[in-house]
């Protein structure tokens, strides 16, 4: 037996009936979904990109200026992930029963970001050489700096805690991802990278005015981490186009 609800006043109009009723009626139900915005049946080209939302709704909603770009494997809920570009070349994700009600249906992901131009990832690190021990990488604790559209090297940082409760130790490591290519991990030890921070740092210090550094048009009182990131994504980009003419 299933008992389905009628309306909004649920106490007034619970109604139990079988299970054979019930699979008819979530047919029908599946076949009439329409958008809770426009009233509209869901078609090929306008799908349920969110909870009770379709595509036309949701970009309207969003107001990031988006473009639908491909969409993933269902998952066990059979719900369909919807890949969205944005004007800086970062991937949004949307599910058809993502929760529309929340601030925001859609989610910035970096790793999709990452693989959706072509940039490598590592799925591993050996957090302890000794020991070999090795950690794998979670999907949704990656940053990228640079110039994901139109730069051929990005700088990919990952953070996270691991151990045995995932509490016991941090792990953050940058990479050198360059695109359909390699990975070069950001250690200091070696004389390139060495290089690379060391020219970083004095294009960062040739944009310091009136003691503010100035990126993109903006001043800061301090040279961040993230800063000297992206210039080495710069660098790196540099030397890759250079190497390939």
């Amino acid at each position: 037996m299933k008992t389905v609800y009628f309306d909004r006043n649920y106490s007034y109009n619970a109604i139990t009936i079988s299970d054979e009723a019930y699979e008819r009626l979530l047919v029908l139900a599946m076949q009439y979904r329409v958008c809770q915005k426009c009233s509209q049946l869901y078609i090929d080209d306008n799908p349920q990109v969110a909870r009770n939302l379709c595509l036309h709704c949701f970009l309207a909603k969003e107001n990031k200026r988006l473009t639908l770009v491909g969409t993933l494997p269902t998952d066990e809920t059979d719900a369909v992930t919807y890949q969205f570009l944005d004007q800086k070349g970062y991937i949004y994700l949307s599910r058809s029963n993502s929760d529309t009600y929340a601030h925001s249906p859609v989610e910035h992901s970096i790793f999709d970001t990452l693989q959706y131009w072509h940039f490598p990832v590592p799925e591993t690190y050996e957090v302890n050489k000794e020991t070999k021990e090795t950690v794998e990488l979670a999907s949704h604790n990656w940053y990228v700096y640079g110039d994901v559209q139109n730069k051929p090297v990005v700088v990919i940082e990952y953070r996270e805690r691991y151990g045995i409760e995932r509490y016991g130790n941090y792990l953050q490591r940058q990479f050198l991802a360059y695109k359909n290519g390699k990975i070069v991990e950001l250690n200091r030890h070696k004389k390139a990278i060495r290089e690379m921070y060391t020219e970083a740092k004095r294009r960062a210090e040739a944009t310091k005015k009136g003691g503010y550094y100035h990126f993109d048009g903006h001043p800061y009182y301090q040279l961040f981490d993230a800063d000297l990131y992206r210039i080495i994504a710069d660098i790196a980009s540099e030397e890759q186009t250079r190497d390939h003419v």
